[in-house]
């Protein structure tokens, strides 16, 4: 199986929580077959690494009835 890397760009997220997001995007195919692999990374130490980390815990963190806004 052959990967194929036809293309590449960046893609802006505006998450709610973080802001925008900008990430690489890179999209993987098998040559000859529909199969397609999208991936997106954010450049290492970068803001926007930051801001992926930050989504990745956003809403885990449960609240106590002392914790929550009235």
């Amino acid at each position: 199986m052959a990967w194929l890397i036809p293309r590449s760009n960046s893609k802006t997220i505006d998450h709610p929580g973080v802001g925008p997001i900008t990430l690489d995007c890179g999209v993987l195919t098998v040559a000859g077959s529909d199969l397609r692999l999208v991936v997106y990374t954010a450049e290492p130490s970068s803001p926007d690494a930051n801001r992926l980390r930050l989504v990745q815990v956003i809403g885990l963190q449960k609240l106590s009835a002392r914790d929550r806004p009235t």
